[in-house]
């Protein structure tokens, strides 16, 4: 640890002489007057203005309309006592008493699980005339030693210093408040284990899954937040339709939360009035639809992964809570981006490169990484998201070490979105990086021709002959995108008021009547294009005011949390990140795959929570 302290100062020491002999150079001089005039300009400009007026809720009709609506819960379940219902419910109370066990980590309550597990297992197997499975005695012999014991191991694991590491590396806590075990625990922990052996019988990973599920669906119903923190980060890893259901689930669990919890208060902003209208125009465009049924279906899944946003906002109710949220999206992130840098160095997926490339313009391309999101513009937007709250973090903490942790996390996903060989988002990057730079520290840009300078020498040639093809019509990929938007332009001077439906159904019923060049596609390879392909120019100005709305509340924190305080950072960082995401959309429909959708959702709620958990305390 000191050798490793010394060199980090020797690296310290050595960048600051470099600093200091630049700024006495004429060059520094000249960049730094550029920079204080543009900084003056930017203060003053209209567009900081408007940004910085203070954002205060509605009284009128229309937001007591809003109010209302989120209000009906709990007004419904007052009529149906349902908070009397579930504090006397037998079934609430075992499952509580099980989840509590299981979260503790019990030994009792494992036992119980594993022993019930094993035995229907076996009875299973005998009923079926299967071949007796060996794994199913390791967890009867388990469980009948931890029958003999009561004890939490969570405590004992919380003291390992491998765990309290890990922990303490991204500032975490790992601690739960169980309440006394009862013997309903054990009963709980018994139906759980019959039904998962049972499973196990007919197939055997099936049967695991659903043991963890049931546990999973447990504590996403006691706890609404923990849903949010596993949609966040599953993600980039599991089935859409998977993701949709945890995600409604959540949904269901905020709202029966709500209804057993006087105390709680749901949080609204302009933000959440114009995502709500954003969802009614959505619904109204089903009905003047080319592709009635797959619209209706399409509609339904955006409205799903949507309204996480009010997931988000609802449950990250305080500072911890959000501060948690962020880091593990970023934890997440980085996983993505290490499988996919080990995808490019292994060469996994060269069957499929070029699908996304011109042959004859990037022979020296071997591998477009996409990870685990099938696409590497995909791949590509949701790093940009993690990138930037990922930087944010590493400016925000205050312990080297955990700076150099995050370091090496901001390393993996830059390298692994450099690889994805996504130009849109490389400009979505540069354009993120200038807007933080000149918000957070504009003398950076002293920095900038040094930089340039130097990433020929970094960068191998085929990323650099990739970045220079960027608006070169000669590229099939450019020129495909051109001919599509000309295309879109032409069938939303006809249906610019309502659009034609949503999903790639309805645009395909008449985008080929104003193609050009009979070019096929799915979408129109642009975000605001396909809003107004989808419902008309109402889902486009109604986006719009969602965006400047979020920005109006994110600068609302930087300027009352300071702009050198944790929040401030990381309030300029998610957006800076929302920016650029914003950005690539330019150049591609970012909402096409829809894990990356509910993830800028997610994310805009992660911002709207850096906003509320500053002004409100926690319920929780």
């Amino acid at each position: 640890m000191n050798q490793n302290s010394v060199l980090i100062d020797y690296v310290k020491l050595w960048l600051l002489k470099l600093y200091r002999a630049y700024e006495k150079s004429g060059s520094y001089r000249v960049l730094h007057r550029i920079y204080l005039f543009f900084s003056r300009a930017w203060g003053s400009s209209m567009l900081i203005g408007l940004l910085s007026r203070k954002c205060d809720e509605g009284k009128g009709f229309l937001w007591r309309s809003y109010a209302g609506l989120f209000s009906l819960p709990q007004k419904i379940g007052r009529a149906l006592r349902v908070e009397k219902w579930v504090r006397e419910s037998a079934f609430a109370s075992m499952a509580y008493s099980f989840l509590a066990g299981m979260l503790s980590l019990n030994t009792r309550t494992l036992g119980a699980l594993f022993c019930s597990f094993s035995g229907a297992g076996i009875l299973g197997s005998f009923v079926l005339g299967r071949r007796l499975s060996l794994w199913l005695l390791l967890p009867l012999g388990l469980g009948i030693l931890l029958l003999f014991f009561c004890r939490d191991l969570t405590k004992d694991v919380a003291k390992s210093k491998v765990i309290r590491f890990v922990l303490d590396s991204f500032a975490l806590d790992f601690s739960f408040a169980a309440p006394e075990l009862t013997g309903k625990g054990a009963v709980g922990a018994v139906i759980v284990g019959l039904l998962g052996g049972g499973v196990f019988a007919v197939r055997p990973l099936l049967g695991i899954a659903a043991v963890v599920g049931i546990c999973g669906c447990l504590v996403v119903i006691y706890r609404p937040f923990a849903g949010v923190v596993f949609s966040v980060m599953l993600a980039p890893f599991i089935p859409t339709m998977l993701l949709a259901g945890l995600v409604m689930l959540t949904l269901c669990s905020l709202l029966l939360y709500s209804m057993t919890h006087t105390e709680f208060k749901w949080r609204l902003d302009w933000v959440g009035a114009a995502v709500t209208a954003f969802l009614l125009v959505t619904w109204l465009s089903v009905i003047s639809s080319y592709a009635r049924k797959n619209s209706l279906m399409v509609a339904a899944i955006t409205t799903v992964f949507v309204l996480f946003y009010f997931c988000v906002i609802n449950t990250a109710r305080s500072k911890k809570q959000v501060s948690l949220l962020l880091k593990l999206f970023v934890l997440s992130g980085c996983v993505v981006a290490v499988y996919g840098i080990l995808q490019y160095v292994m060469g996994w997926g060269t069957n499929v490169v070029n699908t996304w490339l011109d042959e004859e313009m990037f022979e020296d391309v071997k591998l477009r990484v996409y990870s685990t999101l099938e696409n590497p513009n995909v791949l590509g937007e949701y790093l940009l998201l993690a990138g930037f709250v990922c930087g944010g973090l590493m400016c925000a903490v205050k312990r080297e070490w955990q700076k150099i942790v995050y370091g090496v996390m901001l390393a993996a996903i830059f390298v692994c979105l450099i690889l994805t060989q996504s130009r849109g988002c490389w400009l979505g990057l540069m354009v993120g990086l200038a807007l933080m730079i000149t918000i957070t520290n504009g003398r950076l840009w002293g920095f900038l021709p040094l930089c340039l300078a130097a990433l020929p020498f970094v960068l191998p040639q085929s990323i650099v002959n990739r970045f220079t093809s960027i608006g070169n019509l000669e590229d099939s990929s450019s020129s495909y995108r051109v001919f599509i938007w000309l295309g879109t332009l032409q069938m939303l001077r006809d249906f610019w008021i309502s659009g034609v439906g949503m999903g790639e159904q309805a645009y395909n019923s008449v985008y080929p009547f104003y193609s050009y060049n009979a070019i096929v596609a799915p979408h129109s390879h642009n975000l605001y294009l396909q809003l107004m392909v989808h419902s008309g120019i109402p889902a486009l100005l109604l986006f719009l005011g969602i965006v400047w709305m979020a920005a109006r509340y994110l600068v609302s924190v930087y300027r009352d949390q300071g702009k050198r305080s944790e929040w401030g950072l990381l309030s300029a960082a998610v957006g800076c990140g929302l920016v650029a995401y914003l950005f690539q959309g330019i150049f591609d429909y970012v909402f096409y795959n829809y894990r990356v959708m509910m993830i800028f959702w997610a994310v805009l709620g992660m911002a709207l929570a850096l906003y509320h958990s500053g002004r409100e305390r926690s319920y929780d």
